[in-house]
């Protein structure tokens, strides 16, 4: 077997790899800053979501990740619309704005550290629990506080049904994007060097070479 073939072919399949999670990252930035432009939240659920399902990313990497890029996206889009894209505000609606950013930046001030401390210092399974644990009490939270069965008729049934709908395709959403994460994680496995290219090189983890990772550094 020629090394220098298997190299240049390990080589090849590194860079693909790498083109295919940018082109992911770069989808996923797209949908989650237009899901954030419409809803106001998007980008760090999305964000979150693709880093731990689908690239098998540690939740105490994704969260401080997801958070950052939420308040770098929140920023943004003040900043656009001070600078008057998006359209002008409607009457009041600048002072509700702001008055949403007043109550908004104590909390985010207080909380993001916060969390990012605690992330940083739990195992990664208790972290795991802990988000399952307040993404329904968020979810529960915010029926109580909607209670989309109260509206008049015949808003409270379609306001039911478009709640039960996003929880199932949700579910739906990503339960694939955590199998299409373990068919990737299968396929890396089987694609790794096998045992007579190693002795040419020494390869981490993932299948890369650690003399291309110590000449980049």
């Amino acid at each position: 077997v020629n090394p220098i073939a298997n190299k240049k072919e390990l080589t090849t399949i590194q860079e693909e790899k790498k083109i295919r999670r940018r082109m992911v990252l770069v989808a996923t930035g797209i949908f989650g800053g237009l899901c954030s432009a419409v809803a106001g939240s998007g980008i760090d659920i999305a964000s979150f979501s693709i880093l731990t399902l689908f690239f098998r990313v540690s939740e105490k990497v994704a969260t401080p990740t997801s958070v950052v890029l939420m308040a770098l996206n929140a920023i943004m889009g003040v900043i656009c619309r001070l600078i008057g894209i998006g359209g002008a505000y409607a009457p009041g609606q600048e002072e509700a704005v702001w008055d949403f950013v007043s109550v908004c930046v104590p909390i985010v001030v207080i909380g993001a550290p916060l969390g990012a401390t605690i992330s940083a210092r739990l195992p990664r399974h208790w972290l795991a629990y802990l988000i399952y644990f307040l993404d329904s009490v968020q979810f529960i939270s915010a029926l109580a506080v909607i209670k989309p069965w109260s509206k008049p008729s015949p808003n409270g049934l379609y306001l039911c049904l478009t709640s039960a709908g996003t929880l199932m395709i949700g579910s739906a959403i990503f339960f694939m994007i955590a199998r299409a994460g373990e068919e990737r994680g299968e396929v890396e496995l089987v694609t790794k060097p096998t045992a007579g290219d190693e002795e040419e090189g020494d390869y981490n983890e993932d299948g890369e070479n650690m003399e291309n990772e110590n000449i980049e550094k």
